[in-house]
């Protein structure tokens, strides 16, 4: 699966910059090597945070972060229903599909 990086970066750091007022209850929760979606449910009744769409599938991309290269955390996605277990990370020239992860979920 190719996935232009750039542009889901550009998606997830401008729903970070939108201005929008800051949410109290968005968390950064563990992905446990499961979709979003799933992770954020079983927190407590959170939902993960939807960046936009796949083309192909229709999948959702949901945000998450993962340290890549050992340099730190870096913003990523995490595809459902195609690659649910892994967070994909822009780094080094190329998409890194990595584990640990976390999801950013919402109340």
């Amino acid at each position: 699966m190719k996935v232009r990086a750039a542009a889901i970066a550009g998606m997830i750091l401008g729903a970070t910059l939108s201005g929008a007022p800051a949410r109290a209850e968005v968390r950064w929760l563990p992905g446990n090597a499961q979709s979003c979606a799933a992770a954020c449910a079983a927190a407590g009744g959170y939902l993960p945070i939807v960046a936009g769409t796949y083309s192909g599938d229709g999948g959702r991309f949901y945000v998450c972060r993962a340290n890549a290269d050992d340099q730190g955390l870096k913003p990523g996605w995490n595809i459902a229903p195609k690659y649910p277990t892994v967070c994909s990370v822009a780094s080094s020239g190329r998409e890194q599909h990595l584990t640990p992860y976390d999801c950013l979920c919402d109340r």
